[in-house]
């Protein structure tokens, strides 16, 4: 399994093959309520003798979390490992395997160009636990003493006004550092690769998928390459390692969230927000006088849905409008879906994009134009 690439959407096709409560019984849970999804029960992990139920399962995404011996949710591979006592993450995954008759499909390529877009939405989705903690980047430089780098993505203006950052060594080396606040704290960070090799990376993976390169080769490609263009910093896990600085639950992130509350405290007239997809679509349009928060992906989570209702009168969504080679166009689907998420609670537009364009690639005019055509949803 080391040379393999293992991500959510191979798990996601393995699971999808398990009859998670004939799993549980042959474990011999106790399964004492339904709620939906999830399963009401005596906790199964070894060494908890448990007289009352104290864990959840979720049937649908094979998630267990048992409220007395787990500090956070477990995946359904994680609660095989402790079950099995198997050494690794990686023999459990291929314990699962044997067990219902997966067979890889081969198809390793697309499935790590689809997680390339998607991880963050996948960890949103999964994240139950919404922790907030203080994040320290005193670490990194201001983006100011590394402009001929930094100007490429921002003036010296936005550095100021968001205290934006640079990384010279480290984990984050190469990256550009800009903070996410909440309620003045700084919780977490984007870190956006400044060194090209994202974009690198999709080259070589794309070439490497006409070439019809094997998994062993991908992944020698992988170790060298890849690099995303922006990460988060993951919740504290279980292991922490020195060089990576944890943050917040990624459900409870939203990019400019404090500053477009201050932007509506002074401009009363018009107490609206704009949903974007990342820091750069918010920085740009905030910094020409439009009201935008980044949900940090395509998917708005319950925590920063509430948020978003408590504090606006008026939602305009402005994702990408690009149409793929499958002629489906994912950032208005992912839209269409936020949109019935808000409409029943608030007035609600969709902001359709010039074909290929992000919000940070228009300019005034274009943008203002395309805000003042917003489709409204009743």
């Amino acid at each position: 399994m080391h040379t393999q690439l293992i991500n959510k959407r191979i798990l996601k096709k393995i699971y999808e093959k398990i009859d998670a409560e004939k799993f549980l019984s042959h474990y011999r849970a106790k399964i004492t309520g339904r709620n939906g999804p999830w399963l009401r029960m005596h906790c199964i992990l070894p060494g908890h003798q448990d007289t009352t139920p104290s864990a959840n399962f979720n049937t649908e995404i094979g998630i267990y979390k048992c409220f007395t011996c787990t500090s956070k949710a477990i995946s359904f591979y994680k609660l095989v490992q402790h079950l099995e006592q198997l050494n690794s993450f990686e023999d459990a995954i291929e314990f699962v395997k044997k067990k219902v008759g997966y067979e890889d499909d081969g198809n390793y390529i697309d499935d790590l160009l689809n997680e390339i877009d998607d991880i963050q939405n996948e960890i949103k989705d999964n994240d139950e636990d919404n922790i907030i903690i203080d994040v320290d980047i005193s670490q990194f430089d201001s983006a100011l003493n590394h402009y001929d780098i930094a100007k490429k993505r921002v003036n010296d203006k936005m550095i100021k006004f968001w205290d934006i950052r640079y990384a010279t060594k480290g984990y984050y080396k190469g990256r550009l550092i800009i903070p996410i606040k909440s309620n003045g704290k700084i919780v977490s960070f984007c870190a956006c690769d400044m060194t090209r090799k994202a974009e690198k990376w999709l080259k070589v993976l794309k070439k490497a998928k006409k070439d019809k390169l094997t998994v062993t080769e991908i992944d020698e490609l992988r170790e060298k390459y890849e690099c995303k263009k922006i990460l988060y910093p993951p919740v504290i896990v279980e292991e922490p390692k020195k060089n990576i600085i944890y943050g917040s639950s990624i459900s409870t992130l939203m990019f400019n969230f404090d500053e477009a509350i201050h932007w509506n405290n002074t401009h009363k007239q018009s107490d609206y927000v704009i949903l974007v997809e990342g820091a750069f679509d918010a920085i740009k349009l905030f910094s020409l006088g439009f009201n935008a928060v980044a949900i940090l992906g395509t998917s708005l989570s319950d925590y920063n849905r509430h948020r978003i209702l408590a504090n606006f009168d008026k939602v305009y969504v402005a994702l990408d409008n690009d149409i793929k080679e499958n002629d489906k166009n994912p950032g208005q689907i992912a839209a269409e879906k936020i949109i019935k998420s808000l409409k029943n609670n608030i007035e609600t537009y969709n902001i359709l994009l010039p074909a290929g364009k992000d919000p940070d690639e228009c300019d005034e005019e274009e943008f203002e134009h395309c805000f003042n055509d917003a489709v409204y949803f009743e």
